[in-house]
């Protein structure tokens, strides 16, 4: 079985740009899944969250006054923009024996029941998966940390110039 790899860390510390300069190391034909990207107004201000796989499908997944049920902080949940660009990113993934990269295991893309069980379905797959996942203790989350054959590596500012490399590796080590 192929590697499973947990980015850990804090917010804002860099686990987004990590895993999108391994993409990168890696090329666009040997990858598939999904990464977020905040939305930032003229300020500066983050007032919300974009979704998008990597052949540039992508939608609004949270935002400020976005109406939801759904909430994290004060962002609303678009559960279904999420569902429409991660799931078929991370099952085009499985489909074509791909290296899946799911930017992130989070509280906002926990609450579609669809993808954290396709999200379940990659991390038991024999593929090799890269993800990003909060820190903060979370039950729905810290299950996928819990998962055999899974290695958390933790992200700081201190190393994470190198994580890119050192995924690279951990993946060229598992093949």
């Amino acid at each position: 079985m192929r590697k499973k790899l947990l980015l850990m860390g804090r917010p804002g510390v860099g686990k987004t740009t990590a895993i999108l300069a391994l993409a990168k190391l890696l090329g666009r034909e040997e990858i598939a899944g999904f990464f977020t990207k905040e939305i930032r107004d003229e300020n500066g201000n983050r007032i919300g969250f974009m979704i998008e796989d990597f052949v540039g499908n992508m939608a609004i997944m949270a935002g400020e006054g976005m109406s939801s049920q759904k909430r994290v902080g004060s962002y609303g949940v678009d559960i279904s923009a999420m569902e429409r660009i991660a799931i078929p990113a991370v099952e085009s993934g499985l489909n074509k024996n791909r290296i899946i990269i799911i930017d992130e295991i989070g509280k906002m893309e926990l609450f579609s029941e669809k993808l954290r069980k396709i999200i379940h379905k990659a991390m038991k797959s024999a593929q090799t998966v890269i993800a990003t996942i909060m820190a903060k203790p979370y039950p729905p989350a810290d299950e996928f940390k819990r998962l055999e054959n899974t290695k958390i590596i933790e992200i700081k500012r201190s190393n994470r110039d190198s994580i890119p490399q050192l995924l690279l590796s951990e993946i060229e080590n598992s093949v």
